[in-house]
């Protein structure tokens, strides 16, 4: 009577403290929690203090049990994390509860402690939880508990991460839940049926999620289902050429199932480096550091740095982490080719022999009669020895010495218009790199492309804004088209609408399908933007529909006479530099000289 009495009056008190917003932590009273501190944080900022956060110090007394108590304030977020740390280590990150809850802390897992609640003192807890090799390195972690839902034998498990392989059991594992015959790729939205036999086997994803696990046992085998988003991985190359720190350019991609590539030259020359794995290192088991990783399949461990054969490049590396923990890397040696080359929006950022440059003295080069627009760098094709950026992002001045930057840090540059360049040099002798485009302004060679107007109809051409951004003012109706960029075509992607919404940004792949819009609507202004990957999106915004003047009209207007007048009304003979008015047919544009 006297447990039931108690615990009430626990579930009373969470209530009560629950609506104030401030929830209660216990964490049972042992050797291993003597100066135990807690450290709680939202996206926000942090609950309570700075890392290691607060030491407990309040005690209570339950069912005979001695327990460290502290008060965490949420305020109104439904979301928040905790972490349990003293000498010994700490816990994983854990979401936090959204009641007073106790917990036992113990040593164990992949940083030092472990933290499961206790079941008689949280009315929500199941006894099931999530475990992987990934996750929580196969360890009993309350942050990956399931909970019960208002259903009975329906229970959910929010907002955690997964990544790798992994299976539903209990505490001692007396429960096993995976598929029966092989390890089995959980997909979002697609519930799997489990079994709970000793054999059973691990599930994986296709990537790493931010995911809500539901369990259902109300039937004779177990039913697992999530919901959620990918999420980047926490793979990482880590070494001299980012401070070994996180970068997301050198952040591997997750496929499912232990699996992580990074495809991105890595030049032995730019020095050591390490492989991190959800804050793990691994590097070669060597006596010696660093130790030369070579090419093919190598096992990693809790290793010396790394570098790669001297003169070479890895243009691929792939990442495994299998079912049991062990590591091992896939490099996969690239080809060095000699140059420097011109690397932007306009060839995909390729290296290219049409823009390699020459060197005319020493190191002096010179690449000339190049179109240019967008972003663009000068660099080696394996990014390594020379990659010649802007200090700030600025744009280049056409017709003076630009001072530039060999450096990993560098951003890219950009032009203000398209360009026909005569000369683009870049000389290295000195101190200080200088890059130098003499060229003249020309057009974008971006066209509204359709059966009608034809690909590259001067009137239907965009005009060039600078650093990657396009504007076409123009009545397109009744049409299907696509963009032409520089001879390449692009559309939407096969699986898509093929009706062109408006005012809503839409990725085009290039080679994809065309574009139409709704019936008895039209396009008055496109607005297109090459981003410095060269991803090219669209976006299309309503003009007014004239059921008179349809495009099928167009190549009749296209053989009218044009007239122009400025925006005053007054008839221009040789229009040249500005902003008119163009009718020819029955056709009226404003156009920019």
């Amino acid at each position: 009577m006297k447990k039931i009495y108690l615990l009430s009056l626990a579930i009373l008190c969470a209530c009560v403290a629950n609506a104030a917003g401030v929830i209660n932590i216990y964490a049972k009273k042992t050797s291993i929690t003597s100066q135990l501190n807690l450290y709680a944080w939202t996206n926000s900022g942090e609950l309570l203090n700075t890392w290691p956060g607060t030491k407990f110090s309040e005690t209570v007394t339950v069912d005979g049990v001695e327990y460290w108590k502290m008060a965490v304030n949420t305020g109104s977020n439904d979301t928040w994390n905790l972490i349990f740390n003293n000498s010994n280590g700490q816990t994983v990150d854990m979401k936090g509860p959204s009641i007073d809850t106790y917990y036992e802390v113990k040593k164990g897992g992949n940083k030092g402690l472990t933290a499961t609640t206790v079941a008689n003192m949280n009315p929500n807890a199941t006894g099931y939880y999530l475990y992987g090799n990934e996750i929580n390195n196969w360890t009993l972690d309350s942050s990956y508990e399931f909970q019960k839902t208002s259903t009975d034998k329906v229970y959910t498990l929010s907002n955690v991460k997964v990544c790798g392989f992994f299976k539903v059991g209990n505490s001692d594992w007396s429960a096993s839940f995976g598929p029966m015959d092989s390890n089995a790729a959980l997909a979002a939205n697609t519930p799997i049926t489990l079994t709970n036999d000793g054999s059973s086997k691990n599930l994986y994803t296709d990537g790493t999620y931010i995911a809500t696990f539901t369990l259902d046992m109300t039937g004779s085998s177990p039913v697992l289902s999530f919901t959620g988003s990918k999420s980047n991985s926490e793979v990482y190359l880590k070494g001299e050429v980012n401070n070994w720190s996180d970068n997301a350019n050198w952040q591997f991609e997750s496929h499912g199932a232990g699996v992580y590539t990074l495809e991105k030259a890595f030049q032995a020359s730019q020095g050591q480096f390490k492989i991190t794995a959800n804050s793990y290192w691994y590097g070669l088991p060597a006596d010696s550091e660093p130790a030369t990783l070579q090419y093919g399949t190598t096992t990693l461990g809790d290793g010396k740095n790394m570098v790669l054969p001297t003169g070479t490049f890895a243009s691929k590396m792939s990442f495994y982490v299998k079912e049991d923990g062990t590591t091992s890397i896939s490099v996969e040696e690239g080809v060095l080719i000699e140059g420097i080359f011109l690397r932007g929006t306009i060839n995909n950022w390729n290296a290219e022999e049409a823009y390699k440059f020459t060197e005319v003295s020493e190191n002096v080069y010179e690449l000339r009669d190049i179109r240019l627009q967008g972003f663009f760098k000068i660099a080696d094709a394996q990014w390594a020895k020379h990659n010649y950026g802007s200090t700030d992002g600025a744009n280049i001045k056409v017709g003076f010495n630009n001072y530039v930057t060999n450096s990993g840090d560098s951003k890219n540059f950009t032009l203000n218009g398209t360009y026909q360049c005569s000369l683009i040099k870049l000389d290295i002798s000195g101190s200080s790199p200088i890059l130098t485009i003499i060229g003249e302004a020309t057009t974008s060679g971006i066209f509204v492309a359709t059966d009608a107007l034809g690909n590259n109809n001067e009137e239907w051409e965009f005009i060039d804004n600078g650093s990657g951004y396009y504007t076409l003012e123009n009545n397109l109706q009744d049409s299907e088209f696509n963009i032409n960029v520089n001879g390449k075509f692009y559309g939407l992607p096969t699986n898509a609408d093929s009706i062109l919404p408006f005012d809503e940004v839409i990725e085009l792949v290039e080679g994809g399908k065309k574009m139409a819009i709704e019936e008895e609507t039209a396009i008055g202004t496109f607005e297109l933007t090459i981003a410095d990957n060269g991803s090219v999106s669209i976006m299309a915004c309503e003009g007014e529909y004239d059921e008179n003047s349809a495009i099928t009209e167009v190549n009749a207007d296209l053989n009218a006479p044009t007239v122009y007048y400025n925006l005053q009304g007054v008839k221009v003979a040789n229009p040249t530099n500005g902003i008119f008015i163009k009718k020819q047919g029955n056709t009226t544009l404003k156009v920019v000289l």
